[in-house]
């Protein structure tokens, strides 16, 4: 059963947090959105023990887990959860010397939200570590030990079905977890069939599947509690897009529309009042595609700034010529980067 999360203090001494960068533009719904759902303020999806971030195969999962530390800090970013806060969260890192440079990279570029302090460890090893294993298991208890009252987050790769070994494993880091009140996050990448050994497993259980970014931003995913999803509500799963600028890694969260940039479009016309002739009109599309582009989305509603959000599309294809996001640069960036920021608080 989900326990309640034990909101900490800040340690006297502890690493102080610097402020979060800012948000790249979409399109916010979030208050309008929320006055709706007020039976589940006081819902968190995480909770003492293991939480289980299952992260599609196609999301790269350390990406995942840095894009996701800010809902960790506080899961009202996703719509309609609790606004609490947890100000520290430890990040446990293993792998070979070139996944380590990379992470200390993204770690150097995704500063915490202000009032909150990312403490970093580094594990030199071949592969990323299996903490499933005896081995595993007994390094993973010594910084679940650390952590105590705190989060910790790390990463695992499940690469087959889930074995009975596996599924003992994960059942002994849980029970270790409680042991050491600590709210722990596995980013895992398992195949899709893993899907229900591991809800059955977890404390609280969340999915990361890839999602079409909008205009301008290099990638987004969904983050999505799947039990609160299936009620139909708009709660429970956000849109992820993530830019980097400046040196920096902007993470926006916005609620989930579709993972389609084309619905999205039609969709936040719509709530313009926009006819379906005028959204067709302006889109080169003929009614009947508008409107099975809006079957099965949320109701339609105004949008704070859509107009504004709106705007580069249109420019874009007045010009016939779409770019999409430039990943390249984004890699480009990782390798130059300063990898420092080791903040080894372990």
């Amino acid at each position: 059963m989900t326990q309640p999360r034990t909101l900490k203090k800040q340690p006297q001494g502890s690493k102080s947090a610097s402020k979060s960068p800012t948000k790249v533009h979409t399109p916010s719904a979030k208050d309008e959105h929320l006055s709706a759902h007020a039976p589940f303020e006081d819902y968190c999806p995480f909770a003492q023990g293991l939480n289980i971030i299952n992260a599609d195969p196609q999301c790269n999962p350390t990406k995942v887990l840095y894009a996701l530390l800010p809902a960790i800090a506080n899961p009202s970013l996703i719509p309609g959860m609790a606004e609490e806060e947890c100000d520290r969260i430890d990040v446990l890192i293993s792998g070979n010397a070139r996944h380590i440079e990379h992470a200390k990279i993204i770690a150097a570029a995704s500063p915490p939200p202000e009032g909150v302090s990312y403490w970093h460890k580094y594990i030199s090893a071949q592969d990323k570590l299996n903490w499933t294993s005896e081995g595993g298991l007994l390094l993973l208890a010594q910084h679940l030990n650390k952590t105590k009252g705190d989060c910790l987050v790390a990463e695992l790769v499940i690469s087959g079905p889930i074995t009975t070994e596996v599924a003992l494993g994960l059942a002994r880091i849980r029970a270790m977890a409680k042991e050491f009140e600590v709210e722990l996050y596995l980013i895992v990448s398992a195949p899709s069939t893993a899907q229900p050994a591991l809800k059955q497993v977890s404390d609280g259980y969340l999915e990361v599947l890839p999602c079409e970014a909008d205009l301008g931003v290099q990638t987004a995913f969904t983050i999505d509690c799947p039990g609160l999803g299936e009620l139909g509500l708009g709660v429970g799963k956000a849109m992820v897009s993530i830019n980097y600028s400046d040196g920096k890694f902007r993470y926006s969260y916005t609620p989930f529309i579709s993972d389609s940039l084309d619905k999205r479009i039609v969709w936040t016309m719509r709530g313009l009042d926009k006819t379906l002739e005028e959204i067709g009109a302006k889109l080169k599309i003929n009614k009947s595609t508008v409107l099975r582009r809006l079957k099965d989305l949320p109701p339609t509603r105004r949008l704070k700034d859509a107009e504004e959000w709106l705007s580069p599309y249109f420019e874009a294809t007045s010009s016939d010529a779409v770019a999409s996001p430039d990943s390249s640069t984004l890699d480009a960036d990782w390798d130059d980067g300063n990898p420092s920021g080791d903040a080894d608080g372990a």
